[in-house]
């Protein structure tokens, strides 16, 4: 049965009652993140990436949180600074659902252009490589393995970037049988 309440301005269902302080810190939140999301497709970095800042801190819970962390960790990649990039996506790896490809192709993204930025990197490329090794199957999976290919040359580790691309049934070689005008 559906009975409304009137609340001040608002109308509601029976049995549901909101304060007009929950709707308006709701409201906020809303608007503050379609207005990072904003910022973010504009090219506006700093301020996509302290807007989304504040949207984590504010909604633990909200379903817009791994996506908020994610365009935050681009925006913070996108300003090079890779390190901060690299601990946002890491500190919320496990929760991250959906968007684990994602989180994970962006780590390593992280540590491979860290890696182009020192002169003993070595190591940070071994990550990257496994990282992008690590990507799980999703439309990141061709980007990923010649990312991964790519560290490997880096590495002058010649005979693992032929394994890596050369297969038949390898992501790189499908997606150029199958998109012979793609990039």
């Amino acid at each position: 049965m559906y009975i409304p309440i009137i609340t001040g301005l608002f109308l509601l269902p029976y049995g549901y009652l909101l304060t007009a302080s929950e709707d308006i810190k709701e409201r906020r939140n809303t608007t503050l993140f379609h207005g990072a999301q904003r910022c973010f497709r504009a090219g506006q970095w700093e301020t996509a990436a302290d807007w989304l800042h504040e949207f984590i801190k504010n909604n633990p819970d909200s379903p817009q949180r791994n996506m908020a962390i994610l365009l935050r960790a681009q925006s913070l990649f996108k300003l090079m600074q890779y390190r901060e990039c690299f601990n946002e996506l890491k500190n919320s790896e496990e929760s991250s659902g959906l968007l684990a490809a994602e989180y994970k192709f962006w780590m390593a993204e992280c540590r491979y252009r860290e890696a182009e930025s020192v002169s003993k990197n070595t190591g940070l490329y071994r990550v990257a490589a496994q990282l992008f090794a690590e990507v799980p199957k999703s439309d990141r999976q061709v980007a990923a393995n010649v990312s991964e290919a790519m560290a490997h040359a880096r590495l002058e580790d010649w005979p693992k970037v032929v394994e890596l691309l050369q297969p038949v049934a390898s992501p790189f070689q499908q997606h150029a049988l199958t998109s012979t005008k793609s990039s």
